[in-house]
């Protein structure tokens, strides 16, 4: 439960952080990288779900083709986004963060711990729903096991900080030249 934790309160504290370094260079929306420009986009593109005909060609379409292009330096990015797509921090989670933000393959990154992920989520959702309790799910792995995998999960999580960081040092990396 813990490991599950940590990397999800990791990917959520670094989009914020990215988020607020965009939003920090004070540059409209058109001259975003697309993935930024996605997250600026965002509360406008879903104000289009669940409206009538009528509303969504009089208020919500006119409103996603604002925030395409605000003018001037006009930055609609919310901090507090988040790019979930349903998984609830699987695998493809972390595939989608990683294509909006142009951060390398993931499982390159994560090597040593890409093939747990999936199952650390499961076990996790296991034990916070009530099929598992925390005692059958560590019966599962030896004392060795867990000390490699928090091992291997520190390892690989602080190489991807280390590559995000150095992307997210160069203005390039969230808006175009």
């Amino acid at each position: 439960m813990l490991l599950f934790a940590a990397y999800e309160n990791l990917l959520k504290s670094l989009t914020r952080t990215l988020l607020e370094a965009a939003i920090g260079l004070r540059v409209g929306n058109r001259r975003l990288q697309p993935g930024f420009r996605a997250f600026a986009m965002a509360s406008a593109a879903e104000s289009t779900r669940d409206v009538s005909l009528k509303k969504l060609y009089s208020h919500a379409l006119p409103k996603l083709v604002e925030a395409s292009d605000p003018g001037g330096r006009t930055c609609t990015i919310l901090p507090g986004a988040f790019p979930a797509d349903g998984s609830f921090m699987k695998q493809t989670q972390i595939k989608l963060w990683c294509q909006l933000f142009c951060v390398p393959e993931p499982r390159r990154i994560l090597h040593r711990t890409w093939d747990s992920i999936d199952s650390v989520v499961a076990e996790r959702n296991a034990i916070a729903h009530g099929s598992l309790t925390p005692q059958a799910v560590g019966r599962n792995y030896s004392e060795r096991d867990i000390r490699l995998l928090i091992a291997d999960w520190f390892a690989d999580w602080h190489d991807f900080l280390d590559t995000v960081e150095a992307l997210g040092q160069h203005r390039a990396f969230y808006r175009k030249p």
